[in-house]
């Protein structure tokens, strides 16, 4: 037995050990309350009732407890309960309960009280410390009468609404209860107390009347109308209803019991539009603008901002004025507008049309839009590249080509002008084409790009030295002012080449001195060399012997040389000097002239001369035919483009018995005046004439011309040197000097034959013969023209335009008559004016005058003889009444 025993104690000491060791579990409450309102109304039969939430807010089941109490002091007339929770309520779970307020009427009742709800929360068969919390509703009094033994309560499930169905009506059901202790009769009515807003809407009610028995109820409908549905204005729309105790009649000294219901239409805001755009389509050009308006009414029901939006593939082209605007309700009428600007750019080709979608934005929410409809103008634009900018060592008298690329990038067909700058002379640029019309960029490349062959002549005169740059130019005929170029440089190759110019083969000289034949070497190669000069013998071909004869070239200055530097078409003048070396008369030498280009030995000029041994002097005399003081030099002006001839004598005279021939040279203002030489011998050559007769004197005629007629030639000057020279001795010439001076002259000279004043008698007119002389050196357009005519006077001018040549002359008449009617002698002055028309300011004006007088004469007979003839009649009339008088008296004496 005491085994067992031991055993038992042991096992109940472990387990107390155990249950010692053992936490302790103990269970936690948490509880909230809320309430739906924290202030309600309550009237007299009419309590106020709050629906009180309960949360467990804790872990554990729980059970609560509530209880009420209401401030001390302040409450007078109030009374509250409040319903209990059966059961448990879980963790996160609620539980709604009523709380009624009631309150009587009083002359002692508050205005308001304040209820404290409280609950105390305890975990469910657990033992745990309770939770409490507790909420404070506040009720005051209501406007509502009533009594014990009557009442009414209205009462709805769901006071506010929202409407988003687009109904025309809104319905609430309500409900009416008799709280009183009788059969009611209940009076229902929309009550139009300002304080409920509505903003306009009306409502209903049906049933308007009732008949309740205690405790009874029954539902009637509340029915708004909502003719513009959505479009309504937002906002919370309140209607009251008023139910009012009509029969039984309330006991003496009390109001009929009454209870009022408020209910609520939520009118959401609703933000919708319409667009239109002004204008609806646009043509526009690449690189241009153009603006338009996005306009927007208001068809929602409140006031929102609205967002511009673009859409499309060129939406990028679209700029708006601002990015979002207010757009006003205006009880419906509420407009808005954004201003945007349009620039396409060429991605499209020309008049292609595209879509732009306009949108009003409520957020990112499009609301309404617009199409624009956008045309694109055409751009223009374009390129030129040449295949190579550089044709070198071109062959002068040959071609070479190149080929121009021109390239339409503009979005349309356009045509281009294809030129270049001006040539040097000689020079020529041929092009395949002077005009090409391609497609627009957007088109396949064959259509928008072509080539030009552009060929390039270089003259043979063209210079190795020079590199001609030529600007082709490419030029829209759509835009002027896109002008494309590109530079051409085009190099000439080298090209050596020389000639000579001996204007006399054969001379003579006495013995011991020296001949000089001129000789001019000509480079007539495109680039400078150096020319190497020898003396040679003939007779001695394929190698360069020296004359039995010294034969040296000079220059002008009588230096010996033997090689020369020209500059490509650059000439120069040296002379072969041969010294005569024999005695005998008529002996001669030839000797070769032999140039060559030192860089190109094979370019060769060869002329051979002949020197003779003569003891005669060859020599010419030149002078002017009519000089202007010195015979040998004159001066001449000329116009631009005018001419003038100059007459020169030349004779022989030198000692030589042969026929001679004169040789002329020219030289003097090449680039500005041209000459010709004529003369009264035989002519041989330019420049040579024949004098078969030494013993007379020659006239050679010289015509000088102005090579151009352009005015900005006025003001040049120069000398020409005219020369005349032996063939046998063209070492020593004679020379005349013509100083020439380009400028126009306008000079007309005018003369009145008889002079300028001239006597009439009246009604005579008068002639005046006026002669005009152009002494300028031009042909002139000429216009005769005179002041007005005075008091009556006339002048006829017989010819009003003349053209005379340098040095013409040309009569006219000038008629003046006197007027028909003139009481008195008059003097008529006026000037006559004589204008070339290309020189207004050359103007001659000669002023004239008339001098008329009256004609006193009596039938024909001068006043003298007038006088005459009326003394002899008086004279007459006189002795014959002497003698009527002298017989009268005779009768009367009885003779």
């Amino acid at each position: 037995m005491r085994p067992s025993a031991r055993r038992r104690t042991l096992s109940v000491v472990a387990l107390m050990l155990f249950v010692i060791a053992s936490p302790i579990a103990t269970a936690e409450a948490d509880v909230t309350l809320t309430s739906d309102s924290s202030s309600k109304e309550a009237t007299p039969g009419e309590p106020a009732e709050y629906t009180i939430t309960v949360r467990n807010t804790g872990d554990e089941d729980i059970t609560v407890q509530l209880a009420t109490s209401q401030e001390a002091g302040g409450c007078q007339g109030y009374t509250s309960a409040i319903e209990q929770i059966s059961g448990t309520i879980a963790p996160n779970s609620i539980e709604q309960v009523t709380l009624t307020v009631n309150v009587t009427e009083g002359e002692q009742t508050s205005d308001e009280c304040d209820t404290t709800v409280t609950a105390t929360a305890s975990p469910a068969g657990t033992p745990g410390a309770p939770a409490q919390a507790d909420v404070v509703v506040t009720t005051t009094l209501g406007e509502g009468t009533g009594n014990a033994a009557q009442g009414v309560e209205l009462s709805t499930s769901q006071a506010t609404k929202n409407y988003n169905n687009g109904a025309e009506e809104v319905e609430w059901s309500v409900i009416v209860k008799n709280t009183g202790q009788t059969q009611e009769t209940i009076s229902i009515e929309m009550d139009g107390d300002s304080s409920c807003r509505s903003e306009g809407l009306e409502a209903n009610v049906d049933p308007a009347q009732v008949q309740l028995n205690a405790d009874d109820e029954e539902t009637v409908t509340i029915t708004v109308e909502v003719p513009d549905g959505e479009q309504t204005e937002a906002g919370s729309h309140c209607f009251i209803t008023r139910a009012t105790v009509t029969a039984p009649a309330p006991p003496p000294g009390t109001d009929a019991a009454q209870d009022n219901l408020s209910v609520t239409l939520n009118i959401p805001e609703l933000h919708e539009c319409e667009a239109t755009l002004s204008p609806t389509s646009m043509t526009i050009a690449p690189g241009a603008s153009q603006s338009g308006n996005f306009m927007l009414d208001n068809v929602g029901n409140s006031d929102w901002t609205v967002g511009f939006g673009k859409s499309g593939p060129k939406s990028n082209w679209v700029t708006p004025e601002v990015s979002q605007r207010s757009l006003p309700y205006d009880n419906g009428n509420g407009q808005a507008a954004i201003s945007f600007d349009v620039s396409p750019d060429d991605s499209m080709p020309a008049d292609s049309t595209t879509e732009i979608r306009i949108r009003g934005l409520d957020g990112s929410s499009e609301r309404c839009y617009a199409i624009l409809q956008v045309t694109v103008g055409q751009s223009y634009g374009g390129s030129a590249s040449l295949s190579s900018n550089y044709l070198t060592s071109v062959e002068p008298g040959t071609a070479q080509s190149t080929g121009l690329t021109v390239t339409n990038q503009g979005n349309g067909q356009d045509t281009f002008a294809i030129g270049h700058t001006p040539m040097p002379s000689g020079w020529t640029v041929t092009l395949s084409t002077s005009s090409v019309s391609l497609l627009g960029k957007h088109e396949p490349q064959q259509d928008h790009q072509t080539q030009v062959s552009v060929e390039v002549f270089v003259p043979l005169n063209a210079l190795a030295d020079d590199t001609v740059t030529i600007t082709l130019t490419v030029t829209s005929s759509g835009d002027s002012s896109i002008d494309i170029t590109d530079d051409l440089q085009v190099s000439v190759a080298e090209r050596h080449d020389v000639d000579g110019t001996v204007l006399s083969t054969d001379q003579t000289g006495r013995s011991d001195q020296t001949i000089d034949f001129p000789l001019t070497i000509h480079n007539n190669g495109n680039v400078q060399d150096s020319f190497r000069l020898r003396a040679c013998d003939p007779n001695q071909p394929g190698s360069c012997a020296t004359p039995s004869w010294q034969s040296i070239f000079v220059d002008t200055s009588d230096n010996e040389v033997t090689q020369i530097s020209l500059n490509a078409a650059q000439s120069q003048q040296v002379y072969l000097r041969i010294h005569i070396q024999s005695e005998d008369e008529g002996d001669y030498l030839q000797v070769q002239m032999k140039i060559n280009i030192v860089s190109s030995p094979s370019n060769e000029f060869t002329k051979t001369v002949t020197a003779r041994v003569s003891n005669y002097d060859y020599m010419m005399q030149l002078l002017l035919a009519d000089p202007q003081g010195a015979p040998d030099s004159m001066s001449v002006t000329m116009p631009p483009g005018g001419q003038t001839t100059i007459a020169m004598l030349f004779s022989d005279i030198g000692t030589s018995p042969y026929v001679e021939q004169a040789l002329f040279t020219i030289e003097g203002m090449d680039s500005t005046i041209s000459t010709s030489l004529s003369s009264d011998t035989e002519e041989l050559a330019p420049g040579v004439f024949t004098l078969p007769d030494d013993t007379r004197i020659y006239y050679a005629n010289i015509t000088l011309s102005v090579m151009g007629t352009d005015q900005s030639l006025n003001g040049e000057a120069g000398v020409v040197r005219v020369c005349a020279a032996s063939m046998r001795n063209t070492a020593s010439p004679s020379c005349v000097d013509i100083v020439v001076s380009i400028a126009t002259v306008h000079d007309l000279d005018v003369v009145v034959e008889g002079g300028p004043i001239q006597n009439t008698t009246h009604p005579e007119f008068t002639d005046f013969l006026v002669l005009i002389t152009n002494s300028g050196n031009i042909e002139e357009q000429i216009e005769i023209s005179s002041t007005e005519g005075l008091r009556g006077w006339t002048i006829d001018i017989e010819q009003t335009d003349l053209l005379l040549q340098p040095g013409e002359s040309s009569t006219i008449r000038v008629r003046v008559k006197p007027p028909v009617q003139m009481p008195v002698e008059d003097e008529f002055e006026f000037t006559l004016i004589v204008t070339p028309e290309s020189a207004p300011v050359a103007a001659q004006p000669v002023d004239m005058t008339v001098r008329s007088t009256l004609d006193d004469s009596v039938l024909g007979l001068s006043a003298e003889t007038w006088n005459i003839v009326s003394w002899s009649v008086i004279s007459v009339l006189g002795a014959m009444i002497l003698m009527t008088i002298w017989r009268n008296r005779r009768r009367s004496i009885g003779l």
